[in-house]
C-alpha cells in the first residue's frame, strides 16, 4: 500500500445526520492532508465483500504505517461479532495490525449506550463489537467528546495518553449558495421561528416538543430524516414539518431562524456523554441554541454565552419570555465563535504521528 497515512472510512455520498457528517468531515479532511483513502462500503453487498476481503489481506502485511479506520468501517471488514471464535480472530488480527503500525479508531458514538437512549432494540452483536474494539491492546482512539473518552478509558482500562478528542464541527456557512426561496420555504420573520435540525426518530423527544408548542406562539420548524410521522401527529399551526434537506440546505434554513433547539432528556445517560453535532450545527449556522443541561455541551459551551442550557421545565417560560433583542445578544456572540466550531479548525487538532 502506498503513502504512510491510511484512513478506512464508510463514507456515503449523502448527509442526513449528524454521525454521517462527521464521517464526510473527517473524509474531507485526510484526503487534503493526502491519506490513502480507502471506502469500506459499497452498496452492492458482493462488491463490498471482494473488496474488504482483499483490504484485509493487504493490511495484514503492511507496516510501519499511520492508519484511521472508523468504527462503522469495523463492522464492515467483519460483520459477525456473536460467534466468540470470531471475535478472537478479529481481535488478534487487529492487534496484530496495531503491533506493526499505528492504528487509531474513530469513535463517533457508543452503539449500546445511544440504543438504550433511544429506545431500541439491543443488538448483541454491536455488545460483542463494542468489547472487543475497545479493549485492544497499543491502540489509538479518537473520541467525539470528553465525556465519551472518560467513560469508555475507565470501562475499558485504555491508556489516556492514547487518546485524543475531536468534538463534532460544523459546516462554515455558504452564504451565496441558494436562496430559501429556491428550497420553497416561507419562515414568518415577523415571529420568532425556532428550528430543529436532525433526526426525528423516537426517543429524541420530539413529541414532548410539538407538544409544548401547541400552546406556544413561536414557531417551531422541524427538519431532517425519519419525520413523516409527524404530518399526522396533533399539532398547531405554528409546528411545521419541512421535511429532509442535504445538510447545506438545512443550514440556509436554519441561518433564517431564530433560535436552534436540543430537547434531548437529561436523565438519559448516553445524552450526557455525547457532544451532539446540531450543537455546531447551529453555532455554524449563525444562531443561538436552546439546550437541555446536557453534561458535555453544558461543560464546552456555557462560558461563551451561545446557548441557553435549562431544565425541560424552564422551557416554556423561556420561549415565553424571549424577544428578537435578546436573541439578537447571543447571536452576537455566536457570530464571534462560529470558525473556532467549523469542522476546519477543530479537525486541524487532530494528532496523527
Amino acid at each position: 500500500m502506498r503513502g504512510k497515512y491510511i484512513y478506512i472510512s464508510n463514507y456515503r455520498n449523502t448527509v442526513r445526520e449528524g454521525g454521517m457528517s462527521r464521517n464526510v468531515a473527517f473524509y474531507n479532511h485526510l484526503k487534503e492532508k493526502n491519506f490513502l483513502i480507502i471506502n469500506a462500503y459499497h452498496k452492492i453487498y458482493l462488491i463490498r465483500f471482494i473488496n474488504n476481503f482483499i483490504l484485509l489481506l493487504k493490511l495484514f502485511y503492511v507496516r510501519d504505517k499511520k492508519i484511521i479506520i472508523h468504527q462503522s468501517s469495523i463492522i464492515l471488514l467483519f460483520p459477525i461479532f456473536t460467534w466468540k471464535i470470531m471475535r478472537n480472530i478479529y481481535k488478534l488480527y487487529l492487534e496484530k495490525i496495531s503491533s506493526k503500525n499505528k492504528l487509531y479508531i474513530e469513535v463517533n458514538d457508543l452503539p449500546i449506550e445511544q440504543a438504550k437512549d433511544l429506545d431500541l432494540i439491543i443488538n448483541n452483536n454491536y455488545v460483542y463489537f463494542q468489547d472487543v474494539i475497545y479493549s485492544l491492546k497499543d491502540t489509538h482512539y479518537i473520541y467525539a467528546s470528553y465525556e465519551m473518552e472518560k467513560y469508555n478509558r475507565l470501562k475499558y482500562s485504555q491508556n489516556k495518553s492514547n487518546n485524543q478528542v475531536i468534538i463534532n464541527g460544523g459546516n462554515e456557512l455558504k452564504n451565496n449558495s441558494i436562496s430559501i426561496k429556491e428550497l420553497n420555504i416561507k419562515i414568518d420573520s415577523s415571529k420568532i421561528n425556532i428550528i430543529y435540525a436532525g433526526s426525528l426518530n423516537k426517543g429524541r423527544q420530539i413529541e414532548w416538543l410539538i407538544d409544548i408548542f401547541n400552546n406556544l406562539e413561536s414557531n417551531l420548524l422541524l427538519l431532517g430524516e425519519s419525520g413523516n410521522w409527524i404530518n399526522s401527529f396533533k399539532k398547531s399551526n405554528n409546528v411545521s414539518y419541512l421535511g429532509e434537506f442535504s445538510e447545506d440546505e438545512a443550514q440556509i434554513i436554519a441561518s433564517h431562524c431564530d433560535l436552534g433547539i436540543v430537547p434531548y432528556d437529561d436523565n438519559r445517560f448516553y445524552y450526557n456523554l455525547c457532544y451532539p453535532t446540531k450543537n455546531s450545527f447551529y453555532i455554524c449556522s449563525g444562531i443561538p441554541f436552546l439546550s437541555t443541561k446536557l453534561r458535555e455541551s453544558y461543560q464546552l459551551l456555557n462560558s461563551l454565552n451561545v446557548a441557553y442550557f435549562l431544565d425541560k421545565d424552564e422551557f416554556v417560560d423561556q420561549i415565553n419570555n424571549l424577544t428578537k433583542e435578546k436573541i439578537y445578544d447571543k447571536k452576537k456572540n455566536v457570530n464571534q465563535i462560529m470558525p473556532i466550531f467549523s469542522w476546519n479548525k477543530i479537525l486541524n487538532k487532530l494528532v496523527i504521528d
